[in-house]
């Protein structure tokens, strides 16, 4: 029979979906079933009955011997008990569905579930179970895409009979359950036979279109079922409305299905609900096969599971959808319970939408239900149903259901199993012909005419090994592809095929499939090219001889304007192209080039002008020379001429107009062009050379591309190129570098690669690895051997991190396709060292802190040093575990750290720790408790009265002189006696605060004295006293007057009586409470008093005296008033009601006539302001300056005189002046929108004098609640009345917020967020705090002070530590469940030790950069001398820094002792390292490598060969002063550098000035007062870098010499003003002598100078003499020789009126004038003339004088 079926069904070729057997032997689940063992718990699945929607709808499952008459009864009954609302209920029993199942309605009244409970009690022996009229749905796809073209698929629609004449006898008749089904549809009226609508139970003879889908999906259903079985006819049966149906509805139709003559129901929808009643009816109809959609959850059916797919039942195959290739669709239901899958993606078939056009695609496993369901009518009727199911599934287990084609189509599918015995490409035996690449995919034409595709480019070894045969295509003699992943291939028949993206294509779907293209002409097509926005077919000539260009596309592009290839599966459409034909060649891109006998035609933006539908020759290129051309993207177009050349154009950035074809001057002698890719051009020159270029019409060069001997064909995309050279190689990458090659050849040796060195511990996963390694081959193409670096992957698992020593890791080598028949691999040697361990820490300084010093504000040190096993120290870094340290702990605590070092590094086998001693300071302690006041309480008071006395708080000094209020937790009562008087003193225990400490143990302490009493009686009751008065009458006081007469007073009692605990009564005074009596208010009212004791009578209960005071109405005649007229100041804005309050006084005397005794009162009344008079009415509030208020009197005050008042109100506006300040009492961590008693009003003082209160809202912005003491937080006053008016400077108003401490603790974490993704890894815990993107986490705290009663929130920061997080790895990516150690603010404890609970993702990071490495050394300094760093600095993209270890290898290249080395041109090398043991969590395998610098300096070392002069001076010897220092002589040198001869290491020389310095330690044997000649040895301050290995020298010769004085030579000292002390000229400490040595002829010698001649009053000059003394030891005066100073004397007061010289002759005359200035004698200078003046003089007072001056005139030598 299989075989039957099978030829069956391959004869038809009907069958658009292949089946897959997935079907798995499973038991059949059996509903809970109802029995007299049940209990009524299990009447109902409570399983079943979860959701809430439907509770009102409810399927009752009778037993067979119920009648339905009894459930309505019972049903109405049970469902009144239960109602819940005023409306009554409506209780109906729609219908008996197949005399079983009963239907029952309730009314929202009635809770559906007690409503079960209620009914599975009454009804246990009448029922088998109760479950909901459960939903279910059609199984149709979210994701269907509804674009459509009425364009093209707008059909002519018929009008035609509802229901044919085909009868439901008629065979291969199927039933389809669904929603709406399109009877007028115009490939299917002749289909649909017996419809039945079962929601409205009338014959289906209506189309009407669901609103809710957007499609019929009962016509989609039954379009797939026809196209794939025509012969099939349709019973539509309408159980749906909006894709929904109730499990009655279901029920009702598949009992109306049972009736008719159909073997196969459809049933393309689901339910999440395990069904009882549908599954006992599906069951039930046992001569049917019901095909069920599996469903769209894309999940497993134990996940997610559907029904009823998910029972296993003989008469039910459950279907899943696939795709094209056979694959499990994405959104399909799976799992072992689906029997098969089918097509059931991108299909559009005979469906309609509301408006009737054709659907595009759709997904769904309801389609595929539907080719099932067409599969299976088809097997023999005759068949049992569990024969046709059988030999369904055995059809598809054998794999005959493959290669069925559906010509309505045009597809050719393969199931799964077709697809995965397909044969690899044999690529070395292979011959390509064509390779065309789109984006993502690769498509290969081989000379066998097989067609095979890649998907995914992946460049690997495994290249070829990916690609897949296209099943049915056959003969293929072209393929082409556009680079938006179009396809398009070509038969030897002339058919076409097109696939893969189909949006260029006219299609609105993705094909993984071809979709054959029927020719609709004669001839055959010859040429195919797929572009980018337009393809091209080619016709076979026809009659006239000519082949016709036809062409598709986009018609709105501005490519070109000639129409769509296809249309979603419809027919072929060709648009001729008018203006070419028999061309050679077609490219299109943006544009369009035409080949035609040699000449270049071009269209649309390739096109010169802007005509966008029709071709025109391209201008300036040689017509008929033209060889080839290629059109690449973003408009570049080449033509190649025979000669060689390449034209070439672009397009303008209008996208129309390219410019003008010029020839390319970078490459000649070209054979052909390919299109490599965006912009990218492959050229095969005439000689076969390969060259690249990126954009050549930009006059980019072109490369040669040396490793490539040939090309056959070529193409390229998305920044790839594909090229297969004539000889068979295969070239995959980017060019012009080349990322794969294939090989065709044998693996001959492998080079290893150079090892590493790295510490024990460490994983592989830590080492550079290298990627490659050097291979040598055979290439079999050239018979010649190679070498190449291949890929190779290392197989780390045999690597042993703890093994000492040498082992060797060997790697597979990627061989891009050459043998290995040695199986030869890759090896390396990885040397493993010995990790040093810390064997010693060294101890660390203690660390004082404050008391309260929180953990984070701990300073602690960041590194220790540590002695390691090799002897050497490490300053390792610290982590501390501040866990266990208390802030608030006095004394010493030891906290201990972890190393932070990386352990690649160091190892710490015994875990030692760092440690410090962290010493709290003590906290301020109790000093003094002040007093409290003394208490006094009757005799006999209880102890439990006397804590309702006692203070609660107490006032502490502290011994820093600062003050605490200080709770008091208890009080010491033990020594109280309530029945004895005296005084007691009680002590109270202070509770102290976060910060206090009491080490005195002070106690607060109070004094209760208890009185005597012994005979006290108490007061147990008071009497109540009843009087009346009259209305208006006061209360009698004390300042109670009265303007007018002598007030009346009502008559109140003075004494009460009381009744006391001995039985007696007594008479008290009493002191009523007058203040609280209205004498206006009619009726009774209580007025209470205090008792006055007396003698022995107490008042323990403090009871109060009452007194019943009855207010009689009463009417006075007002005969006067007294005041008359008030006057006030009230500011602008000011009510009535609100002047009524203010105005004073408030009550007015009034005299006046009782009206029923007619006697004469003097009493009082209030006013109102009444709107009977017109003042009062036309009162402005607003308006400035004074108005008038009429107060009128209480209405039991009579008009006889005026009943009212004049209120003179003075309206006025007032600025303010100043806010006074509020205060209020909170406790800490209250919000400040908590605050207790928080003001709304504040008190402004008006510049006027007057006061207001004015509205406030308060800005807390500074307000900090976790501080305790006085905060002020200020405010804006809101809301101003019209007469208050802010300054120019506004006033803000003032808040005192008195913050009291206060204990609390935290009683639960809330935080806002507790997991945070792309957490960089790498971080140690210190530092990933600052990481995790929370300022604070919410914490709950709450008072842990009794009678306190406060709890908010904070926020509290946190730190992370290691004891909490153990599992955390800060080199490991992995999700981390941390928790934060809360810090802890001020008085808030944390005694469950909860925890800041959170979750991180770390994630790998990668390496920035890697900071090169310089070093500097000596010229032949070997490579293994240098002293190289073994670790190199990274930076990661996360800012971190890290140094990593690094092998710099042998130096490679490095050369010691370069030629051209020099001192001025240093020679550096670089050196590639290798970095070693990198953490894991660092993404290092596309970085760079370590970069070492070194530079190789030729250093500069000078030897001093010769020194000029060597002896100063060169000849003679130098005089010098007797006594002179060698400081002295190094002084009188005129020069100190001496030119010396250099010679460098290689012998160079040169010369160099250097200077030198005497110095006392190179000259000991010099004596400064001998007289001997002495050969000083000069000091050479030699630069770096210069030696005087020979000791040159250079020698200075001195001899120290005494001299004789010939001479001094004189001084002059000008402007020294008329009476200058001598003392104050400031006369010179030295002067020039001459000497009578030739040699040294002058020098300075110190003097004394004489000041007795001085005249302090005379002008002129002066001459002052002066010996020399001291006389230095280098100098001799035997002549005694003196200095002299001529001192010039001025005046500016004076003025010389004339001047006359005194000549010789005159001097007898002076005589006569003045003996003493006669005898003046003339001193003597050696250079000087005297010469004297006599003057005359006028001072300042007006006198005249004479006198004579002097004045020296040096003498000139001539």
């Amino acid at each position: 029979m299989l075989k039957k079926i099978s030829a069956l069904l391959l004869s038809a070729s009907l069958i658009s979906a292949q089946f897959i057997a997935v079907r798995a032997e499973k038991p059949n689940e059996t509903l809970l079933s109802l029995n007299t063992e049940q209990t009524t718990e299990n009447l109902i699945d409570k399983s079943i009955v979860q959701e809430k929607e439907l509770t009102t709808r409810f399927i009752v499952r009778l037993n067979d011997d119920t009648q339905s008459e009894q459930i309505v009864t019972l049903a109405e009954d049970t469902a009144r008990s239960l109602n819940e609302s005023d409306t009554d209920i409506d209780v109906s029993i729609s219908e008996i569905i197949a005399d079983k199942f009963c239907l029952v309605n309730l009314s929202n009244g009635v809770d559906g579930d007690a409503f079960v409970d209620a009914m599975t009690t009454t009804l246990a022996d009448s029922i088998e179970y109760i479950q909901q009229d459960y939903d279910v749905q059609l199984a149709t796809n979210n994701d269907v895409s509804l674009n459509y073209d009425t364009e093209y698929f707008n059909k002519n629609k018929t009008s035609v009979p509802v229901v044919s004449d085909v009868t439901s006898d008629t065979k291969n008749v199927v039933a389809v359950i669904d929603g709406d089904f399109n009877l007028n549809h115009d490939q299917l009226h002749n289909v649909f036979v017996d419809g039945w609508d079962i929601l409205n139970e009338t014959q289906l003879s209506s189309y009407e279109p669901s609103a809710v889908l957007g499609v019929d999906h009962g016509t989609l259903v039954s379009g797939i079922i026809h196209e794939s079985s025509p012969e099939i006819n349709i019973i539509p049966i309408k159980a749906f409305e909006h894709g929904v149906a109730y499990t009655s509805d279901i029920l009702k139709a598949v009992e109306y299905v049972k009736g008719l003559n159909v073997s196969i129901v459809n049933c393309s929808w689901y339910s999440f609900y395990d069904n009882a009643a549908l599954k006992e009816e599906i069951e039930s109809a046992y001569n049917q096969l019901f095909v069920f959609a599996a469903g769209n959850t894309g999940e497993e059916e134990n996940t997610l599971p559907t029904y009823p797919a998910k029972w296993t039942l003989d008469n039910v195959v459950s279907v899943g959808a696939s795709d094209a290739n056979g694959d499990t669709a994405y959104f399909s239901a799976t799992g072992a319970e689906i029997d098969l899958c089918a097509l059931g993606t991108d299909v559009s078939p005979y469906s309609t939408l509301n408006d009737d056009n054709y659907i595009p695609k759709q997904n769904g496993t309801s389609i595929s239900a539907a080719y099932v369901t067409a599969a299976v009518s088809m097997i023999e009727e005759d068949s049992d149903i569990d024969s046709r199911k059988q030999a369904l599934l055995e059809s598809v287990a054998d794999g005959e259901c493959k290669n069925i084609q559906l010509p309505n189509y045009g597809l050719s599918l393969f199931s799964i199993n077709d697809v995965s015995t397909q044969d690899t490409l044999a690529w070395k035996t292979a011959n390509i012909v064509k390779m065309e690449a789109s984006d993502h995919t690769t498509v290969l034409l081989l000379d066998d005419g097989t067609v095979w595709r890649k998907d995914e480019i992946i460049y690997d070894e495994n290249y070829f090994n990916d690609f897949t045969k296209m099943a049915g295509l056959e003969s293929i003699v072209d393929i082409s592809a556009n680079k938006f992943g179009a396809l398009m291939a070509l038969d030897a028949k002339g058919d076409l095929y097109v696939w893969g993206d189909g949006a260029e294509l006219g299609m609105n779907s993705t094909a993984r499939y071809p979709v054959a293209m029927k020719n609709p002409y004669v001839n055959g097509i010859d040429m195919i090219f797929c572009g980018s926005r337009s393809s091209f077919i080619q016709f076979k000539p026809d009659s006239s001889g000519h082949k016709k260009v036809y062409s598709t596309g986009d018609s709105s592009s501005n490519s070109n304007g000639y129409g769509r290839l296809c249309r979603d599966g419809a027919p072929l459409v060709f648009i001729e192209v008018p203006t070419i034909q028999d061309v050679t060649d077609i490219q299109a891109e943006d544009g369009i080039l035409a080949l035609v006998n040699g000449t270049v035609y071009a269209g649309g933006s390739a096109c010169t002008n802007s005509s966008l539908n029709k071709f025109m020759e391209v201008p300036n290129i040689p017509k008929g020379k033209i060889v080839d051309i290629t059109s690449a993207a973003a408009g570049q177009y080449y033509a190649v001429e025979d000669s060689g050349d390449i034209w070439a154009w672009n397009c303008n950035s209008n996208g129309h107009t390219p410019n003008t074809p010029s020839k390319l001057t970078s490459l000649t002698n070209v054979k052909r062009l390919f299109d490599a890719g965006y912009n990218e051009i492959i050229a095969e020159a005439n000689d076969g050379k390969v060259y690249y270029s990126f954009n050549p019409a930009w006059n980019y060069e072109f490369t040669l591309l040396e490793n490539i001997p040939s090309v056959k064909c070529a193409d390229g995309y998305s920044g790839r190129q594909l090229i297969l050279s004539k000889e068979g190689y295969l070239y995959i990458g980017k060019l012009p570098e080349l990322d794969y090659m294939f090989y065709d050849g044998k693996l001959l040796s492998v080079t290893d690669p150079t090892g590493c060195s790295t510490l024990s511990g460490n994983s592989i996963q830590s080492y550079n690895l290298p990627s490659t390694v050097e291979v040598t081959y055979f290439d079999n193409r050239t018979n010649t051997e190679k070498t190449a670096e291949f890929e190779v992957t290392w197989d780390t698992g045999s690597y042993n991190p703890s093994k000492i020593g040498e082992q060797t890791i060997y790697g597979d080598i990627n061989l891009h396709g050459l043998d290995n028949p040695d199986n030869l691999r890759a090896k390396i040697k990885i040397i493993v060292s010995q990790k040093p361990s810390i064997v010693s820490v060294d101890a660390l300084d203690d660390v004082s802190v404050a008391y309260g010093t929180l953990s984070n504000k701990l300073t602690l040190p960041s590194r220790v040093y540590a002695t390691l096993d090799n002897g050497t120290r490490q300053y390792l870094y610290i982590t501390w575990n501040k866990s266990t340290y208390k802030p608030k702990q006095s004394g010493e605590q030891i906290i201990y750290g972890t190393f932070s070092q990386s352990s690649f590094t160091i190892a710490n086998p015994k875990n030692l720790k760092a440690e410090v001693k962290v010493i709290v300071s003590t906290p301020p302690s109790i000093k003094e408790v002040l007093p409290i006041s003394p208490i006094t309480v009757p005799y006999d008071t209880s102890p439990e009265a006397l804590d309702e006395l006692l203070p609660t708080q107490a006032k502490v000094i502290l011994d820093n002189d600062k003050t605490e209020i200080l709770n008091i937790s208890s009080w010491d009562k033990s020594e109280y006696k309530s029945d004895e008087s005296g005084k007691y003193t009680l002590y109270g225990e202070l509770q102290l605060i976060d910060g206090v400490a009491n080490l005195q143990d002070k106690s607060a302490t109070v004094t209760v004295i208890v009185k005597e009493s012994l005979s006290d009686t108490n007061i147990t009751q008071i009497e109540k006293q009843q009087i009346s008065a009259d209305q208006s009458v006061p209360f009698p006081k004390e300042d109670l007057s009265h303007s007018i007469g002598t007030p009346m007073t009502i008559a109140v009692p003075e004494k009460v009586t009381v009744h006391l605990d001995n039985g007696k009564t007594a008479n008290l005074n009493v002191i009523w409470d007058a203040e609280s009596y209205n004498p206006h208010q009619v009726g009774t009212q209580i007025i209470t008093g205090e008792v006055v004791l007396k003698d022995n009578i107490v008042n323990l209960k403090s009871l109060k005296a009452e007194l019943e005071i009855t207010v009689v109405p009463t009417e006075y005649e007002v005969i006067s008033s007294s005041p008359g007229k008030i006057s006030i100041d009230v500011l602008a804005g000011t009510p009535k009601e609100k002047i009524l309050e203010m105005v004073e006084p408030k009550v007015i005397d009034i005299e006046a006539v009782n009206k029923e005794t007619n006697e004469i009162v003097y009493i009082y009344t209030g006013f109102t302001f009444s709107d009977e008079y017109a003042e009062n009415t036309t009162f402005n509030p607003n308006q400035l300056g004074k108005q008038t208020l009429i107060g009128k009197f209480y209405d039991n005050f009579l008009e006889v005189s005026p009943a009212c008042v004049e209120v003179e109100v003075n309206v006025v506006s007032s600025t303010i002046e100043s806010i006074e300040s509020t205060d209020v009492n909170t406790y800490q961590y209250v919000k400040f929108e908590d605050i207790e008693n928080l003001p709304d009003k504040v008190t402004v003082n008006l510049e006027n004098g007057m006061t207001a209160d004015v509205d406030v809202h308060w800005t807390p912005n500074n307000y900090q609640r976790h501080i305790a003491g006085d905060q002020v937080v200020t405010g804006e006053l809101i809301n101003l009345p019209v007469g208050i008016v802010q300054p120019e400077q506004a006033l803000t108003p003032p808040l005192i917020v008195h913050v009291q401490s206060l204990s609390y603790k935290i009683t639960a974490v809330t935080p806002d967020e507790n997991f945070f993704d792309n957490i960089d890894a790498g971080f140690e815990l210190a530092d990933l705090r600052a990481k995790i993107p929370v300022e604070g986490v919410k914490v709950d705290i709450t008072s842990t002070v009794d009678g306190i009663d406060i709890t908010t929130d904070y926020e509290l920061d946190f730190i992370l530590e290691e004891e909490n997080n153990t599992g955390y790895l800060p080199e490991i990516e992995d999700i981390y469940d941390l928790k934060g150690t809360l810090v802890l603010s001020d008085n808030i404890s944390n005694p469950e030790n909860l925890m800041y609970e959170f979750k991180i993702h770390t994630m790998p990071v990668e390496i920035d950069e890697i900071e090169p490495v310089n070093v500097m050394v000596d010229y032949y300094t070997e490579f293994s001398d240098i002293t190289l760093p073994n670790t190199v600095y990274i930076k990661l993209t996360n800012g971190q820094r890290k140094q990593i270890n690094v092998d710099w290898g042998t130096g490679e290249g490095y050369d010691p002792d370069p030629a051209d080395l020099t001192e001025d041109n240093p020679v550096k090398y670089n050196i590639d390292g290798v970095l070693c043991d990198i953490p894991q969590y660092i993404n290092h395998y596309d970085t760079d490598i370590p970069k070492l610098t070194i530079t190789l300096i030729l250093p500069k070392v000078y030897t001093i060969k010769d020194i000029a002069p060597v002896r100063i001076p060169e000849t003679g010897t130098k005089k010098i002063n007797l006594g002179s220092s060698i400081a002295d002589i190094n002084d009188m040198l005129e020069s100190h550098t001496v030119a010396v001869t250099l010679e460098n290491l290689k012998g160079v020389q040169s010369t160099q000035d250097i200077t030198f310095t005497l110095r006392e330690e190179d000259n000991s044997n010099y004596d400064a007062m001998s007289e001997e000649e002495f050969e000083l040895l000069a000091y050479l301050n030699l630069p770096d870098g210069i030696e005087n290995p020979d000791n040159k020298q250079l020698v200075v010769s001195v001899r120290p010499t005494k001299y004789t004085i010939k001479s001094a030579l004189a001084v002059r000292i000008n402007g020294v003003l008329v009476e200058t002390p001598f003392e104050e000229i400031g006369m010179p400490d030295k002067v020039t002598v001459n000497y009578t040595d030739t040699d040294t002829p002058t020098g300075e010698v110190p003097v004394t100078w004489n000041g007795s001649k001085y005249n302090p009053n005379k002008i002129g000059n002066q001459v002052v003499k002066g010996t020399f003394e001291p006389l230095p030891v280098y100098a001799t005066n035997p002549n005694n020789r003196t200095a002299s100073a001529i001192v010039n004397v001025v005046d500016p007061t004076v003025t010389i009126l004339s001047a006359k010289e005194v000549t010789q002759s005159s001097v007898f005359s002076m005589l006569r004038r003045s003996v003493k200035r006669a005898m003046n004698q003339t001193e003597s200078i050696d250079g000087f003339i005297e010469k004297k003046y006599e003057v005359e003089l006028l001072h300042e007072d007006g006198t005249i004088t004479i006198e004579t001056i002097s004045v020296f005139a040096e003498i000139s030598e001539e």
